[in-house]
């Protein structure tokens, strides 16, 4: 699944990014933060997020 997630840089966030991660997920972040490592998309804006999340299959908001 591709899933856009905010607040992903928190404690819940950061749990939650490993978990999906595992599973094989395709992860969007949108976080003020950096420091977030893997292979997910990071981004600050929404204005930022590349076309094909056009497609996403979920959004989680922990901001």
């Amino acid at each position: 699944m591709k899933i856009l997630i905010t607040g992903a840089s928190g404690f819940i966030g950061q749990e939650l990014v490993k978990t999906l991660s595992k599973d094989g997920h395709e992860l969007f972040l949108l976080t003020h933060r950096t420091g977030l490592s893997g292979e997910h998309t990071l981004v600050n804006r929404l204005a930022d997020l590349p076309q094909k999340t056009s497609a996403l299959d979920a959004v989680i908001n922990l901001a």
